[in-house]
């Protein structure tokens, strides 16, 4: 695979690599395959702050838009990404509360965390 231009995640696009967390760019609505491990975003910003519209499948940016493929929002925040959600909703409203969300858990850098239950011994 191909070296990636990344940005930090205080710019506008704050793109990252799959090495950051459980986004995709593959579950995003402006996101367009080219092939297994890669694709084109027509979010004209990212590709003005990349110098390219070429991304990752499996990296993601802050203008992540969902086509309802993510992780469950409990797999986010420490298994309170639903109560997050909720309180960005009521913030920020429906469509931009996701849009927050999701650059928020990306410049936090979430790992998706193991929510199956312990096994008792």
């Amino acid at each position: 695979m191909a070296d990636y231009v990344k940005t930090p995640s205080t710019t506008p696009a704050g793109y990252q690599g799959p090495e950051y967390g459980p986004f995709k760019c593959a579950h995003c609505e402006y996101y367009t395959d080219k092939d297994k491990n890669q694709g084109t975003c027509s979010k004209p910003q990212l590709a003005k702050e990349l110098g390219t519209n070429i991304v990752e499948a499996e990296g993601c940016c802050n203008f992540y838009e969902s086509t309802g493929e993510e992780m469950p929002l409990s797999n986010y925040f420490g298994g309170g990404g639903q109560k997050v959600m909720d309180n960005m909703k009521k913030q920020y409203g429906g469509k931009k509360a996701k849009q927050v969300f999701y650059a928020t858990a990306n410049k936090r850098k979430q790992k998706q965390i193991d929510t199956a239950p312990m096994s008792k011994k």
